[in-house]
């Protein structure tokens, strides 16, 4: 399912097609949902411009755009392609849902044997076994089961489920149960039943991988979006750093904030992505593992600047499940990671709490 978008890209002109309208920031109106996460308009006072090429697909079940800055059209061009033939890849590789990816080749048998997977995928499950360990089980790739109850992996079927199905899944996830073999590359769990889900992390590690075959491929600078996990390398066709819109998570693209990046990755997660309201109550699609219900702690959002797209990825959905105090010293881990948490304000619920790093305290916000 294609979700609202968290980030909106600010960046330069490209060549053969026309430019939108300038965006007034940091309160811009963004054009709808994941269809402008990427909007090209006019950026002044930076100086050089180069070659720049955009084109926007649908791999991994979202829309990945890919920006690429180089000396000519034609490089810039071909560093595009390079950089979606990476996420294809991965795609391939990592896929919940085409049955013969490795990864669903892992949940079909590894609940009865060892499965070789490539080093690829084997290096993402490593970083992503990891991720659980440092969040305590906050982020959780075994998570699959309780969002499938949820019916979050299709559109228009999510409902509450009973407390007994809930209560009967949960023996059926924990992340201490996947067992990696190194010397074989090769997965199992501890029972069957059990099943992993990348996507709080894969789409990450492909931004990542797409942006490093752009760069291999000529591009002297590029942005990637994998459905709002973006990485950035270099400038963009101007000269100036990539700027990046933070989406209100109650005001459909209305924008809190602009970040300024170069050679960073950046990821929002937000309860307004996936969602539905029962009975008044509001039951967004991010789970917390450890009790199987959509999380309830009233953060609304979260956003993580980080070395990488896949450490921001996991990351953004770690910090949302811990909450404000706990993610904001879980953030502070890890070197050259910022965040920025959102919750309601319990005294006036229209207002937003800014809960970040702090080397985010001179980021401007609006309400």
């Amino acid at each position: 399912m294609i979700g609202v978008a968290d980030l909106y890209v600010l960046g330069g002109g490209q060549p053969g097609m026309a430019l939108q309208r300038p965006v007034v920031l940091p309160r811009a109106k963004a054009l709808p949902a994941v269809l402008a996460a990427v909007l090209a308009v006019l950026t002044a006072g930076c100086g050089r411009r180069a070659a720049e090429w955009k084109e926007t697909r649908t791999l991994m079940g979202t829309l990945v755009s890919v920006t690429a800055v180089a000396g000519a059209e034609d490089v810039a061009r071909a560093a595009v392609e390079a950089a979606f033939g990476a996420v294809a890849r991965v795609e391939g590789l990592m896929s919940l849902h085409d049955e013969a990816s490795e990864l669903s080749l892992v949940n079909a048998g590894a609940g009865e044997g060892l499965v070789a997977v490539s080093a690829e995928t084997f290096s993402v499950l490593e970083a992503a076994l990891g991720y659980c360990e440092a969040s305590g089980g906050a982020f959780d790739v075994t998570v699959g089961p309780l969002v499938r109850a949820w019916g979050f992996y299709r559109s228009g079927e999510a409902g509450v489920p009973p407390e007994v199905a809930i209560a009967a899944l949960l023996p059926s996830v924990g992340w201490e149960t996947v067992k990696l073999e190194p010397e074989s590359r090769a997965v199992s769990f501890a029972r069957e039943g059990m099943e992993i889900d990348l996507g709080a992390i894969a789409k990450g590690y492909a931004a990542d991988v797409a942006a490093e075959a752009a760069l291999a491929a000529g591009a002297r600078a590029v942005l990637v979006d994998a459905g709002g996990d973006i990485r950035c390398a270099g400038l963009t066709a101007q000269g100036c750093p990539w700027r990046i819109g933070v989406q209100h998570p109650r005001r459909r693209g209305e924008l809190v904030g602009v970040l300024e990046i170069t050679d960073r990755a950046v990821t929002t997660s937000g309860d307004y992505e996936r969602f539905f309201v029962y009975d008044g109550v509001r039951y967004a699609h991010i789970i917390d593992p450890r009790t199987g219900w959509p999380v309830a702690n009233g953060v609304e959002s979260v956003t993580v600047l980080a070395p990488t797209a896949m450490q921001a990825d996991a990351l953004s959905t770690s910090l949302f499940v811990l909450g404000p105090v706990e993610g904001l010293a879980l953030a502070g881990e890890y070197p050259g990671v910022s965040a920025l948490i959102m919750t309601a304000d319990p005294l006036d619920p229209g207002r937003l709490v800014y809960h970040r790093t702090p080397d985010l305290a001179d980021l401007e916000l609006s309400q």
